[in-house]
C-alpha cells in the first residue's frame, strides 16, 4: 500500500487507568515478564524496512517502458494527450491513478495512488519489506516496486507508460538507508524481492521464514510495517479466516486477519506468535476495522523471484473458482442450478447438465466433506508464438469437465486448479483426472500433460 504523508497529526488523548507497581522490599520495582509481542517487534525492527519508489512517467512522446527514452511514439494515445497531461502536472494538478481493476477502485486500499509531478518529474510512493536472508535480499509487495503493466491509468489523460524505477529501503532502526535494485515480481501473486546494494548483514536481521501451510483460524498474528509513513508500527490481531479467495490476483491463497493494517503497510510481514514471517500483508478493505489480507509464504517462490523468472506456467484452461449457492437439493438440482452451468460451459444437453450438477453437490465424491466445482469453463484457443495449441487443448479437455485431481493433488474449485499447476515445472509431466459427463453419463478420465511456459502479463 502506498503511504500518505500528513501536513498535520491529529492526537487523541484519553484517561487512562494506571495499575500498580509491584515493589519489592528493598523499594526497587520488579520488571515485566517480556510479552511475545515486544520479542517480536525488538527483533523485526532490524528487519522491516521503508521501501521508497520512484518512476519516472513517459512525458515524451514515446514508449519507454524498457527504461529507456522517453521520446518513442508510442507513449501517448496523441500529441494533445500528452501536452494536456504535462501542463495538468506540471501545474500541480493531481492525478487518481489504479491498475483498471474496479474491486481495487471500489473497495480495496492498495493500489489506488494519488501523485503529482515534482521538479524532477518522479512519482514517488512505497510500502514495506522484510530482510529476507544475509545477502541483502528484500521480500515486498508487487504493488509496492511495480506499476501493473507498467503504465499509470490517469483517467482524462489516458496511458501513461513508464520511464525508469529508482528504490531506497530505509532501515529505520539502524538509521541506515540502501539503495535498492529490483529483481523480480510476480504479479499474479503480487509478490516482489529487491535487494538492497551494500547491505552490510550485521546491520540488520534476516526474517524468520515459517511455514504458512500451518496457520489457524484464531491464531495470534502481528503486522509490522510504516502505514502512512510512520516510524515501524506494530499491530496484532488474530488469524480470522485461510485460503480467502476475493478476485484480486490470479493466484490468491489469503491469510484473512484483525491485526490494523494501512496505506504503507504492503508488503510488510504478517507474523505469528513464533515470531516467524508466514506473510505478506497486501491490501485491505476501505473504511473497515480489521479487515487485512496477507499473501501466505507457501505461495510466494522467493528463488524465482531473486531470478527475476517469474513466468507463468501455461496450461490453458481455467475452472469455475466461486461455488455458487444452490436452489435444489444434493441428487435432486433446481433450474437455475442447471442453467448457471450451463452458462458456464455451454453444454446443453439436459441429462449431462442434471448430472454435473449432482456432481458438483454430492459432498462425498471424494470422500471429503466439501463440494467440489472445479468446473472447466475456459480453453484457450489461442497458439503460442510457435504456432502451439495450449496443453489443455492438446490433451483433448473440453467445457464442462470436472477436475478432481491435478498431480495427485485433490482438486475443490478453480483456485486448487490454480495453485497446484503453478507448482508443476515446465516440460514435466503429469495426471489430471476429471469427470466427464456425456449423454448424462459420467466417465472417469486421466490424461497426462506438460506445460510450456507463457509471460505471466499475457
Amino acid at each position: 500500500m502506498n503511504r500518505l504523508r500528513f501536513g498535520a497529526v491529529f492526537f487523541v488523548i484519553a484517561m487512562a487507568f494506571v495499575a500498580p507497581v509491584f515493589s519489592q522490599d528493598d523499594g526497587t520495582t520488579n520488571p515485566a515478564p517480556e510479552d511475545e509481542g515486544v520479542k517480536i517487534f525488538n527483533y523485526y525492527k532490524d528487519c522491516v524496512v521503508d521501501i521508497e519508489t520512484s518512476l519516472v512517467p513517459a512525458l515524451g512522446l514515446g514508449n519507454a517502458a524498457s527504461g529507456g527514452s522517453a521520446s518513442t511514439p508510442e507513449a501517448y494515445e496523441s500529441h494533445e494527450q500528452y501536452l494536456r497531461v504535462k501542463e495538468y502536472l506540471l501545474s500541480g494538478g493531481r492525478l487518481f491513478i489504479d491498475d483498471g481493476n474496479k474491486l481495487y477502485k471500489d473497495r480495496i486500499s492498495n493500489y489506488s495512488r494519488e501523485i503529482t509531478l515534482g521538479e524532477s518529474g518522479a512519482i514517488q510512493f512505497g510500502g514495506s519489506g522484510s530482510f529476507i536472508d544475509g545477502q541483502g535480499y528484500i521480500l515486498t509487495a508487487a504493488h509496492v516496486v511495480r506499476v501493473p503493466g507498467d503504465e499509470l491509468n490517469t483517467g482524462f489523460g489516458g496511458k501513461i507508460k513508464i520511464a525508469s524505477y529508482s528504490y531506497y529501503v530505509v532501515c529505520h532502526s539502524r538509521q541506515k538507508k540502501y539503495v535498492a535494485v529490483f529483481r523480480g515480481a510476480d504479479q499474479t501473486v503480487d509478490a516482489g524481492v529487491l535487494q538492497a546494494v551494500g547491505a552490510d548483514p550485521a546491520q540488520y536481521r534476516a526474517a524468520n521464514l515459517g511455514n504458512s501451510h500451518n496457520v489457524q483460524v484464531g491464531e495470534t498474528v502481528y503486522a509490522l510495517g510504516f502505514p502512512y509513513g510512520l516510524p515501524p508500527t506494530l499491530t496484532s490481531g488474530i488469524v480470522s479466516g485461510v485460503n480467502v479467495y476475493m478476485d484480486m490476483n490470479y493466484v490468491e491463497d489469503f491469510i484473512q486477519h484483525a491485526a490494523p493494517i494501512n496505506p504503507g503497510n504492503s508488503g510488510g510481514p504478517l507474523i505469528n506468535a513464533r515470531g516467524e514471517l508466514i506473510g505478506i500483508n497486501t491490501a485491505g478493505f476501505r473504511g473497515s476495522d480489521g479487515l487485512g489480507f496477507a499473501v501466505p509464504l507457501h505461495i510466494i517462490d522467493i528463488d524465482r523471484l531473486k531470478t527475476g523468472d517469474v513466468s507463468m506456467n501455461w496450461f490453458g484452461l481455467e475452472a469455475m473458482v466461486k461455488y455458487f449457492a444452490r436452489t435444489g437439493e444434493p441428487g435432486n438440482p433446481g433450474f437455475q442450478d442447471v442453467k448457471r452451468l450451463n452458462e458456464e460451459t455451454g453444454i446443453e444437453d439436459l441429462k449431462s447438465l442434471t448430472l454435473l450438477a449432482n456432481l458438483t453437490n454430492e459432498k462425498s465424491i471424494m470422500g471429503s466433506n466439501e463440494n467440489i466445482w472445479a468446473v472447466v469453463n475456459q480453453i484457450d484457443e489461442i497458439l503460442d508464438a510457435n504456432g502451439n495449441p495450449s496443453p489443455a487443448h492438446l490433451v483433448g479437455f473440453k467445457k464442462g469437465d470436472l477436475i478432481t485431481k491435478v498431480d495427485g493433488r485433490s482438486i475443490r474449485g478453480g483456485m486448487d486448479v490454480r495453485l497446484a499447476v503453478r507448482n508443476i515445472v515446465v516440460g514435466v509431466s503429469f495426471e489430471v483426472e476429471f469427470i466427464r459427463t456425456d449423454n448424462g453419463e459420467k466417465k472417469d478420465m486421466k490424461v497426462v500433460v506438460k506445460l510450456v511456459k507463457k509471460d505471466n502479463k499475457n
